[in-house]
């Protein structure tokens, strides 16, 4: 799932003969089973839910159950990560998982688990498909598993905040994308299947694989793929993803401790209703706030004034300012009840905003659209 995955290739003697196989081969001690439950407990899930969460990812691809599911979370070195020895086959394959390492990464409901699992059976779905880019395609596919997992998320309204929040605190590698290209990738696959239902598209797993495939690479200076095989007419130069209301509900409430709620105007205006404790008075303001310009990198919004509305405002920047330095510059406050959010200031945002430029955010009925284009 992240830069320590492997994707790996063993032949039968090498893996019958492997640590991994004796470790999950061998009868436990009584324990061992006991320490096993408690670890589970622990992180909230139990080994039904485990069993579970692979199980449904497998039955999204409508595949076997791997040969093995092996958890690696006391083990040194233990990684999340799909393995197999013969790409040919399902029947060899083995997803393994580091709990505490996916917990690290916020990954701690057993829908975020099921849909890092997902992401493995998607490697299992492609095993013996090629790519074209560096590293023998190794970056591309990982998106294209991203890609998947955004997909089932979409299809079966899955939240996604979790896995992605967690993915954009991650670095790139030779053999994984940083974090935030994957988050994007992610909320792509969850916006763009429903496009494709839209037009009609049979939603295979071919189908799939080549409306990835039309994302043109070329306009990315991230890397290149070989795009030959598709018309010009057909490649997909720009991104759509969108993020529903309700993640941005849940993000609020835990970084900032604030249950708000958004309200559709229309396209271009939301009404966000914040509780607000004064004195002894409580009551709950609503902000209209409305999509001004999108310049480059840089969104300008504006919202109705007022007290109320003043001091919340007065209170974020604060906020931000004492306590989250990475988003100190994120804000400007401009003339006329606006504000400039620079999405460049932000950290994890740099290197993705390289390679993309915003064209358009709206809102929809129950999330906002953000389309970019390749630079």
């Amino acid at each position: 799932m992240n830069d320590g995955e492997e994707d790996c290739e063993m032949n039968n003697s090498d893996f019958l003969n492997s640590p991994l196989y004796r470790q999950f081969n061998k009868r436990p001690t009584m324990d061992e089973f006991l320490a096993l439950s408690r670890r589970f407990s622990r992180f909230g899930l139990t080994q039904d839910d485990i069993r579970d969460a692979v199980k449904s990812a497998c039955d999204f691809f409508n595949i076997p159950q791997p040969r093995m599911i092996q958890d690696l979370t006391n083990t040194p070195g233990g990684q999340t990560m799909f393995v197999n020895w013969d790409r040919g086959s399902y029947y060899d394959d083995v997803l393994c998982f580091n709990m505490q390492q996916l917990i690290d990464m916020k990954v701690d409901t057993k829908e975020a688990f099921s849909l890092v699992m997902t992401h493995e059976a998607a490697h299992r779905v492609l095993q013996n498909t090629q790519f074209y880019g560096p590293n023998n395609g190794a970056w591309e596919q990982e998106l294209c598993c991203d890609y998947f997992m955004g997909v089932r998320a979409g299809l079966w309204n899955m939240d996604v905040s979790k896995v992605t929040m967690g993915l954009i605190t991650t670095s790139g590698s030779q053999t994984h994308p940083e974090g935030t290209l994957r988050a994007l990738f992610i909320r792509y696959g969850r916006y763009h299947v429903k496009e494709m239902q839209q037009h009609g598209i049979p939603l295979t797993i071919q189908n799939l694989i080549t409306e990835f495939d039309k994302i043109d690479f070329r306009y990315c200076r991230i890397f290149r793929r070989n795009k030959e095989n598709i018309l010009e007419s057909e490649r997909i130069r720009n991104m759509r993803i969108s993020v529903p209301f309700v993640e941005l509900t849940s993000y609020i409430a835990e970084h900032y401790g604030k249950e708000v709620m958004f309200n559709y105007v229309n396209s271009t205006e939301i009404c966000v209703s914040i509780p607000v404790n004064a004195l002894f008075i409580s009551k709950t303001i609503g902000i209209n706030i409305s999509l001004l310009d999108v310049i480059d990198n840089d969104v300008k919004i504006g919202y109705n004034g007022g007290w109320g509305t003043d001091i919340i405002i007065k209170e974020i920047m604060k906020y931000h300012s004492m306590n989250m330095p990475t988003y100190n510059h994120m804000i400007e406050e401009s003339n006329g009840n606006t504000l400039i959010v620079h999405l460049s200031k932000v950290e994890q945002l740099k290197n993705v905003l390289k390679n993309f430029s915003l064209d358009k955010i709206c809102f929809g009925e129950d999330d906002v659209v953000v389309s970019a284009s390749f630079r």
